[in-house]
């Protein structure tokens, strides 16, 4: 009997004398994950969308979504899950891992985490992808070493990126940013996948700035044997002419944060500026492939924004190319969104790193 139940399942495992489960979600299980958000959050999250049946079954329906759950086989009551996301053909992103808060500490998300990512590694899932990507919660120190410990490495920390607030009564058609959740900053991780250091476009161009050197500087150390060979061009100006006219991006608006994102290179920065200036974060990810991403970079620091990381292999126009990651704050920034975060050893240069910009910015 327990045999035939196993074979449902992408994994089964005794916690306790009880056999639980892991298996990918299905549409039906949509009230049941509703439950469990609420059970962990009460209503207040990052997205109202979790606490919508008809919503949840749209996300537990989607190709580009793979949803884990873990379940005791004998109730079937869903303790636990977790989504890995394709958001472009080369990087899965994980998110929104939550257990019930009386399996918290037990291992679940562990579990989750790791058997979770391997079974669908086995399944093909991550053909073609080159990068994993997740955020973490600042504060949640355990969590920080459970991803370090599957390989992921840090590349960056962002203030006010999380904003946690009832939301459910928001409107993002009006056209503003919901600003007012309780803020958080979070660690950036990525894990190589596949022939990701082989695609890997060199030499990288990077503006003479102190900020950017020290982001660069904080990742090869992660990576030393694998960024033992990088060429690195640090220049004050580019040599190329017509540098406007090089110019492509793309941009993301996240209503439910306040967030705002460029990928490329933005020509009218000023316009943007304006445009966003009451949300919470206004990010923009520089390539640097290009000899001309000098004159973008120093346009960033020109313009207020502060190097908060450097991701690898992050953005692919006609190469893959590491990413310098830029903020700009328009809202400022709540230093108490710093008191109690419990940063790991890898993390908490890249913590250090902004707030000594965020330091400089107030002298």
């Amino acid at each position: 009997m327990i045999q035939e139940l196993e074979k449902d399942y992408l994994h089964t495992f005794y916690t306790d004398d009880e056999l639980y489960g892991l298996r990918l979600g299905i549409p039906k299980d949509a009230s049941q994950m509703v439950d469990l958000y609420i059970d962990v959050y009460g209503y207040e999250y990052l997205y109202p969308w979790v606490y919508d049946d008809t919503l949840f079954k749209e996300a537990l329906s989607d190709k580009n979504q793979w949803w884990i759950v873990v379940e005791p086989l004998k109730t079937k009551v869903i303790l636990g899950g977790g989504v890995l996301q394709k958001i472009n053909h080369h990087t899965m992103f994980a998110a929104k891992l939550v257990c019930k808060r009386e399996y918290q500490g037990k291992g679940f998300a562990g579990i989750l985490g790791t058997i979770g990512v391997r079974s669908l590694y086995q399944q093909d899932v991550f053909e073609g992808i080159l990068r994993l990507e997740t955020d973490i919660r600042a504060k949640t120190y355990n969590s920080q070493k459970f991803i370090e410990k599957i390989g992921c490495s840090p590349y960056g920390y962002i203030a006010n990126y999380n904003n946690y607030a009832d939301k459910r009564k928001f409107k993002p058609s009006k056209g503003k940013p919901f600003t007012e959740g309780k803020l958080e900053p979070v660690v950036m991780y990525s894990k190589p996948f596949n022939n990701f250091w082989e695609k890997r476009k060199n030499p990288i161009y990077l503006y003479d700035d102190e900020h950017i050197h020290m982001a660069y500087n904080i990742v090869n150390k992660i990576n030393r044997r694998e960024m033992k060979s990088d060429i690195v061009q640090i220049q004050t100006k580019s040599k190329e002419e017509q540098v406007r006219k090089k110019v492509s991006h793309a941009m993301s608006e996240d209503f439910y944060k306040g967030i705002v994102s460029i990928t490329g290179y933005m020509k009218n920065i000023k316009a943007i500026l304006q445009k966003y200036s009451k949300w919470n974060i206004i990010e923009w990810r520089i390539p640097t492939d290009k000899e001309y991403s000098v004159e973008f970079q120093k346009l960033a620091i020109d313009n207020g924004f502060l190097v908060v990381g450097y991701d690898l292999c992050a953005t692919q126009f006609d190469t893959f190319a590491d990413t310098l990651l830029f903020n700009l704050y328009p809202n400022g920034v709540n230093y108490s969104q710093f008191e109690d975060i419990s940063l790991t050893r890898k993390s908490k240069p890249f913590a250090e790193l902004i707030m000594d910009s965020l330091d400089e910015l107030i002298r």
